[in-house]
């Protein structure tokens, strides 16, 4: 039987979610000697969040092996099982090793994370590595995870970023007092998450990174017009109600007379077949398919509509027309993307005047954006009017 073992960083009683870690005798991780020739030729990168995140992310691997200190690095990637199929699919080339957690890591118990971890062991988990890469931003909620690989692991170099951490905290700075180099965002946490992915490898790399906005390549085929909607969403909060999703495709389907496709994971399926009820044509459903299926209807879309959720970075790293409905939650991390043609996040009217007005005070950009707006008070007007912005249909 497995003996589990539970990790802390010194003198802390508890954490997020009232868990209790053991102390530990060590107060930091053992280090490998310092190189003085080029360091990072074996990579670990710990990445355990949710798709949209990898999404945000993934185009900084590939970057990262043409840099002088990583160049030409072998990248073990510890990823959620949530992202195997997306990793897989389109990084295989790139990542010499795929390890995953389950999905979502962070609810699961002390025990159970330690079981996960230790068993990475006999999948390809190394105990030596020249750096370890902790881009994540919830630092705080894969602190077990963190703890155990920087006790289990040793390594030249430990970096991560500030995140979710309050660096005024006491506790939270014995925490990353593990890392021997932790990365600030000099913008604050209202910056979107691809620029903070950029500050941060940038400074592990010690190169300015010359990368556009996130991208996926594929080649895009000519196919008759027709739409995608994902009406799911990880977090309930972020789902527009599938009422107004109806009368959206119902509009589109009378007026442009174009096929909808409703995707979704297979613990979408009741939401995805109340919607598909509730309209006047049935939709195609395609729930539960595998990602390069998922991806290539995305690719060929003439739009994609969905909540601010992985689908919608997806759709923009393949330059599909999307619209993004959203409450305005995490805002400056997640939604904040640069002006486009292709692509519009709607708001209700109000708070994003609102969200405009606080990010317009410079005092502002190092705090979270404090508007958080019921994604339903966006109208159905308000996606039609977002829709006919985009220019992708002819009446």
């Amino acid at each position: 039987m497995l003996r589990t073992k539970q990790y802390r960083y010194p003198l802390v009683k508890s954490y997020f979610g009232g868990i209790k870690y053991k102390r530990q005798k060590m107060i930091f991780p053992p280090l490998l000697p310092a190189s003085t020739k080029q360091t990072g030729k074996d990579i670990l990168i710990v990445k355990t969040d949710s798709i949209g995140d990898y999404v945000l992310m993934r185009n900084f691997f590939k970057w990262i092996k043409q840099t002088k200190k990583y160049r030409d690095a072998n990248i073990t990637l510890i990823l959620s099982s949530a992202m195997k199929d997306i990793a897989e699919y389109l990084d295989s080339d790139i990542i010499d090793t795929f390890l995953y957690v389950p999905h979502p890591f962070w609810r699961l118990s002390s025990a159970q994370q330690s079981q996960a971890f230790f068993k990475l062991f006999s999948k390809g988990l190394k105990h030596r590595y020249d750096s370890i890469l902790f881009p994540s931003f919830n630092v705080g909620s894969f602190m077990n995870l963190n703890a155990m690989i920087l006790s289990e692991i040793q390594a030249s170099e430990t970096i991560a970023r500030v995140g979710d951490l309050d660096i005024n905290n006491p506790e939270h700075m014995r925490f990353l007092s593990l890392f021997n180099h932790v990365v600030f965002h000099s913008n604050g946490k209202n910056t979107f998450e691809f620029f903070n992915n950029k500050n941060f490898f940038e400074t592990a790399s010690g190169e300015t990174m010359p990368l556009p906005l996130h991208t996926i390549s594929l080649p895009k085929e000519q196919k008759s017009p027709y739409v995608v909607i994902n009406p799911c969403a990880q977090d309930a909060f972020r789902m527009w109600h599938v009422q107004n999703y109806a009368t959206v495709i119902n509009t589109l389907i009378h007026h442009y007379r174009v096929p909808v496709y409703l995707i979704g994971t297979q613990s979408d399926k009741n939401t995805c077949d109340q919607l598909n009820a509730l309209c006047d044509n049935r939709c195609h459903l395609m729930i539960g398919k595998s990602f390069k299926d998922i991806i290539s209807l995305m690719n060929n879309a003439t739009l994609f509509i969905g909540n601010d959720s992985a689908c919608f970075h997806i759709a923009a790293a393949l330059k599909t027309p999307a619209v993004c409905i959203s409450a305005g939650m995490s805002y400056g991390r997640f939604v904040h993307y640069p002006p486009s043609s292709l692509y519009r996040i709607v708001f209700h009217p109000d708070i994003e005047r609102l969200l405009k007005q606080f990010m317009q005070d410079k005092k502002n950009e190092n705090q979270f954006c404090p508007i958080f707006g019921a994604i339903n008070s966006v109208s159905v007007n308000h996606v039609m009017d977002a829709i006919h912005q985009l220019g992708v249909f002819h009446d």
